[in-house]
């Protein structure tokens, strides 16, 4: 069972889309995953995307940076994975699925130098990962273990 509150008294079944300075909503379904087993956290949304008077399609694309609200809560930021359409004869619904920035850290291949470290914490090796794919880092605690780490091409 999915018991949520959000901070603030926002209406906890909300789920809001920012891409490109707009704002979507009005979603019939949705999946949003944040877990410590998962590489990064991702979403899944869907919309009716024809309603009356409504003509132009959601300019969303794959690529575009986004931010996935629930109940005025930000859950995910990162970028649009893939948009879909869905036909049926009575309805037409578009799909939106993306995940947070740390997905690149999951796609991406490092490729600077060093490729090697010796003696370096896991703080100094995210550092060095991190800011070319625009993930911003924390760490929790001090005095991690050195450890040597080689990367292969």
């Amino acid at each position: 069972m999915f018991d949520y509150t959000p901070r603030g008294g926002g209406n906890p079944n909300r789920v809001q889309l920012l891409v490109n300075g707009m704002i979507y909503g009005g979603w019939t379904s949705f999946n949003i995953v944040r877990s410590i087993e998962a590489p990064s956290g991702s979403f899944n949304l869907t919309v009716s995307d024809r309603w009356p008077g409504q003509t132009k399609p959601w300019p969303i694309e794959p690529g575009d940076e986004c931010q996935v609200n629930l109940g005025g809560e930000s859950l995910v930021r990162g970028y649009v994975d893939e948009t879909a359409y869905s036909l049926a004869s009575d309805s037409r619904d578009f799909t939106v699925t993306g995940r947070d920035k740390t997905g690149h850290l999951v796609d991406c291949s490092y490729v600077e130098t060093p490729s090697q470290w010796e003696g370096a914490d896991a703080a100094a090796i995210a550092q060095a990962l991190t800011p070319p794919l625009g993930v911003p880092g924390s760490f929790l605690g001090q005095n991690d273990t050195p450890a040597n780490l080689s990367l292969a091409p």
